[in-house]
């Protein structure tokens, strides 16, 4: 079994990498997936070719930004009502709501969930008995008995009973069940059927599907594709946001590994101490930093002479008028190349 830090989630204040298993992905029958776990490592570095892993093996959908939200949608309602823990991931809290809240819909109207009794959630939507519900803050003093601890941040858990405005619930694949305060409830407790991505970071699910936009992240899609034991699946909007001015018109569209690609290439994610200490070892024995360094120093020490120079023929106050002009930089360096090619700068007074 493998493990390797999660320092390639999206960045949090004070956030605590995770360990992650790399093997835990399976097939749908229940095999190991060899090919994920591989694919996940390189996804982690950002090596844009393991997009083509991804998209060979039907983990990739593109279209429109309605189509795609309507088939991730789809998709995984079919999962949840096929009895698997799904995750519907976005990029913003008010389509994570608005998802959830259509998902609670369709379970309601199946018979999953009931909302003959229900209670006033922290965002403001509302969870009756057979809704799925996650933490959002750690409580040491709310513990559940199948644990023994206090319950985390994300976890998640089937609520089974409405308690005035509290909660009776069970953590998903346990048995024993446990309160949720009243208090606890109203601040800290959402819908898991649709989140964003920084309230992923940390859960195992069953399936994901998540929307991808071209303003989305390196460290955004990463989640989006290992969260899953099964099955991870990006739905990428291939056309881009409308201009101003051009109305209705149809925007390009791209193919969905080439947004894919964009989305590799940005990332927020601060360098690793060990890859901050080999990016100023190579930046010392790299010929073209070295030579922009001497460039610099050259051109400061050309600068003062120049400067030197001005202030002897005009006078402190005409030079300073010349030294603080914009196009000062350019002279100084017309001076420079032209000395380095032989003549006799001097001669320009």
């Amino acid at each position: 079994m493998r493990f390797v830090t999660e320092d390639r989630q999206v960045q949090r204040s004070g956030a605590v990498h995770a360990l992650t298993t790399v093997n835990r992905f399976k097939t749908l029958d229940g095999r190991p997936s060899p090919w994920e776990g591989e694919a996940s490592l390189r996804l982690r570095v950002g090596e844009e070719a393991v997009l083509d892993t991804y998209d060979r093996h039907g983990r990739i959908e593109g279209g429109s930004a309605e189509e795609m939200a309507e088939l991730a949608f789809r998709d995984h309602m079919a999962d949840t009502l096929g009895g698997k823990d799904s995750l519907l991931l976005v990029p913003t809290n008010d389509l994570a709501i608005e998802l959830a809240m259509r998902t609670q819909a369709e379970r309601i109207e199946v018979g999953e969930v009931s909302h003959d009794v229900t209670v006033v959630l922290s965002n403001g939507c509302r969870a009756g008995v057979g809704d799925r519900i996650q933490a959002r803050k750690p409580d040491r003093k709310i513990i559940d008995p199948s644990t023994g601890r206090g319950i985390s941040n994300r976890d998640t858990s089937e609520v089974v009973g409405i308690e005035g405005d509290a909660l009776k619930v069970r953590r998903c694949g346990q048995v024993k069940t446990f309160t949720i305060p009243a208090a606890y409830v109203a601040r800290h407790i959402e819908l898991a059927y649709a989140s964003t991505v920084h309230a992923a970071q940390g859960r195992t699910v069953d399936t994901v599907h998540g929307l991808v936009d071209q303003r989305c992240t390196r460290e955004y899609l990463y989640v989006l594709l290992t969260r899953g034991r099964y099955e991870n699946r990006a739905y990428v909007i291939t056309e881009s946001e409308r201009s101003p001015g051009l109305g209705d018109a149809a925007q390009d569209a791209r193919e969905p590994v080439d947004v894919l690609r964009d989305v590799m290439a940005r990332t927020n994610a601060e360098p690793t101490a060990t890859e901050f200490r080999a990016q100023n070892l190579e930046d010392v024995r790299s010929l073209a930093r070295l030579h922009q360094i001497w460039a610099d120093v050259l051109d400061q020490v050309a600068s003062d002479e120049h400067r030197a120079v001005l202030v002897a023929e005009l006078g402190p106050e005409r030079a300073a008028a010349v030294a603080n002009d914009a196009a000062a930089p350019a002279l100084w360096r017309a001076l420079q190349t032209a000395r380095e090619e032989g003549h006799d700068t001097d001669a320009v007074r």
